[in-house]
């Protein structure tokens, strides 16, 4: 089993709580940027870390070892009995959550776990 979290630390807090199976932080920013559609991996993972290393100003080269090792991973994930994506009701977790949807169709058990967190603003007083 392999959980796929928005981030390292809900990947970390599921390690620390004991849930059973592989926790794997997922690292992309897709609200931003350019995520094209029909694009091979290469081209797909080249245009991403050009991006991402010029906005966020890390280096070109670690960012496209690290896009390169996730998607490669996803290509592996029809070899895992049950996959869990973890997400959060906001858009930068739904979006990144379509992606993996997409990407993920070829996974022999695919599940989720949705959590809504609700913002202190929104709680209605009694």
């Amino acid at each position: 089993m392999i959980h796929f979290h928005n981030g390292d630390v809900v990947a970390s807090a599921a390690r620390r709580a004991g849930i059973p199976g592989r926790h794997v932080p997922y690292r992309e920013t897709l609200v931003s940027g350019p995520v094209r559609p029909n694009l091979g991996v290469q081209e797909w993972v080249e245009e991403r870390a050009r991006f991402l290393s010029e906005h966020y100003g890390e280096n070109l080269l670690r960012v496209r070892n690290e896009l390169l090792e996730q998607e490669q991973l996803l290509d592996h994930v029809r070899e895992e009995g049950e996959v869990v994506l973890w997400f959060e009701h906001d858009l930068f977790c739904l979006t990144n959550f379509l992606y993996l949807l997409v990407r993920l169709t070829k996974a022999k058990h695919l599940s989720m776990i949705w959590s809504y967190l609700e913002a202190p603003w929104r709680r209605t007083k009694i």
